[in-house]
């Protein structure tokens, strides 16, 4: 559900319309301008927000069909799924 929401928002956005990921070590959180999505999760809180342009959001799948997804930051990389973006 989240990865079609988010889907539909990024081709709906403009280029450089930002959209945010946040984690507080229990709720994964996405922002947009007009989108707003979050879900349950388990780990370690981050520091900081991480913004991401809509153009730098691509190829994501229609849906997760893993149980668990791996979401974090390494440097100046947000790895989504199997899907990296740039910062």
């Amino acid at each position: 559900m989240l990865n079609k929401e988010l889907r539909i928002a990024v081709s709906s956005a403009n280029e450089h319309e930002l959209f945010n990921f946040s984690f507080d070590g229990e709720i994964f959180k996405i922002v947009g301008n007009n989108f707003i999505v979050s879900c349950a999760a388990k780990g370690t809180k981050w520091e900081n927000a991480v913004a991401i342009r809509a153009c730098n959001i691509k190829n994501l799948p229609s849906r997760i069909t893993i149980r668990s997804v791996f979401v974090y930051v390494n440097k100046d990389k947000l790895r989504y799924d199997r899907n990296e973006f740039q910062i």
